[in-house]
Order: structure tokens, then sequence, then C-alpha cells
């Protein structure tokens, strides 16, 4: 195949990559280079990407802070952690979720957490702390039930 070729080829498989759900950076790289696409055309397809607003980190990572802070029983820590997975980098998920996920709000999330398992004590504390939820956070939600 000739470099624009594989370019083509490339970009193609990275839209329809897209049309499934929205990707980051980092997992459409991974998902290319397993197609076996060379380094230099990925990084040429993420350009035109980006550029063409398909590919956007920021947006990728807002919309899925929201998505778990709706769906799912994760604390900041784990909220993080979950954002290094897809690849973004710190200080932008460390902002999205300080934006995203207030003390209070995450205090809801654990107490939902607390009443979905019928747990109190070190044992949902235990449960908390496995989930990424801040120590002040455990403290009060389990000094409170």
């Amino acid at each position: 195949m000739t470099n624009n070729q594989e370019l083509n080829s490339a970009y193609e498989k990275a839209i329809k990559l897209l049309s499934i759900r929205m990707h980051t950076s980092f997992e459409l790289t991974n998902k290319l280079k397993l197609r076996g696409f060379a380094a230099d055309v990925i990084t040429e397809t993420l350009e035109k990407l980006k550029e063409e607003r398909f590919l956007n980190d920021d947006s990728v990572a807002e919309a899925y802070v929201d998505s778990l802070i709706r769906y799912k029983t994760f604390g900041y820590y784990g909220i993080m952690a979950k954002l290094k997975q897809k690849g973004i980098n710190f200080d932008l998920a460390e902002k999205i979720v300080s934006d995203k996920l207030s003390t209070e709000e995450e205090e809801k999330i654990a107490k939902k957490l607390m009443d979905k398992n019928k747990s109190s004590g070190l044992k949902a504390a235990e449960s908390l702390k496995r989930k990424g939820f801040r120590s002040q956070v455990i403290a009060r939600v389990t000094k409170s039930s």
C-alpha cells in the first residue's frame, strides 16, 4: 500500500471506530496500532481528525465523567483512575473531576452505594475505599450511618 492509501485506510478505520463511540487519542492510537498501521500514519490520521473536530480528548473526558457520576458509583480517585486508563492526562482529568464532582456530590454517591449494599461501619469504609472515594468523604458518610 502506498502511504496515501494507508492514510486513507487508517482514516476510514478511525472514522468507523468513532462512529461507534467517542474515543480518546490514546484509545484510537492503540486500536489503529492493533490493526497494523504505522506510527507516522496514526499520528497524521489523529492530527487530521483533531483538525476536523472529530477527535477531542476534552469532550470525551467530560462526557465520560458525567456518565460515571450519573450511572456508576465511583469516588474521586476511582474516576481519576478510569480517566488514566483512557489516556487522559492528569491535569485535564483533575480539572474536569474537580469541576464536576464536589465533595457533597461524592457523599451522595457514597450514601447511594452504602444503601444499595446495605453496609455500614468498617465493611462500608473498605468498599468505598476500593471504589476510590476520598477519605474525608468516607469518614463523613460512615459516621452518619
